[in-house]
């Protein structure tokens, strides 16, 4: 595992040493930054399920301004916090240590990108993206990016949000949603 692009690009991440935690592969995450690259540059990044914080790491290494993570297993925060010391610019990343949807139903702030992660078994895709509108946790002009199991569909509009991208992989549905306002 490693980052793609910007200017921590190359650097090796650490990794899980079980199956309970499953990070985004590289394929899947160079896709995704391509599609979102245009939302990118100083953006705020809000990381749900960060698992090992890949992601936000790619996101602050392509030019958001600030990555925060939502996770509340143990194990995942050690390898989060150690990928961000390896990066040497902890200031650009929030570790926070909660449950998504308690998280979504206190904060006070609003980012110009989410991505949402969830184990695939919670098939809570949908749901989370409804918690984020109903606690108006994105930015207007916002995107929110759902990776889940390829099973599980996501409908074309939820609330405000039109989906405007799909892709599929082996065993991986990712969804990117824009306002429709």
């Amino acid at each position: 595992m490693r980052v793609i692009a910007g200017r921590f690009r190359g650097l090796k991440l650490n990794e899980p040493k079980d199956n309970d935690i499953r990070p985004t592969t590289d394929r899947i995450k160079e896709d995704i930054f391509n599609i979102i690259s245009p939302y990118i540059p100083d953006s705020t990044f809000l990381d749900l399920y960060s698992g090992t914080g890949a992601i936000s790491v790619e996101a602050v290494s392509r030019g958001a301004e600030y990555a925060h993570m939502v996770e509340r297993s143990f194990e995942s925060i050690k390898i989060m916090t150690s990928n961000i010391e390896k990066t040497k610019s902890k200031d650009e990343f929030r570790i926070i240590k909660s449950d998504v949807f308690k998280f979504l139903q206190t904060t006070r702030n609003k980012y110009d990108i989410i991505f949402a992660d969830p184990p695939y078994k919670l098939d809570n895709g949908k749901e989370i993206v409804e918690a984020i509108l109903q606690n108006d946790v994105l930015n207007d002009d916002g995107i929110i990016i759902v990776e889940c199991a390829r099973e599980y569909k996501m409908p074309d509009t939820i609330g405000r949000m039109t989906l405007f991208r799909q892709k599929s992989y082996a065993h991986t549905n990712v969804y990117f949603y824009v306002s429709e306002e």
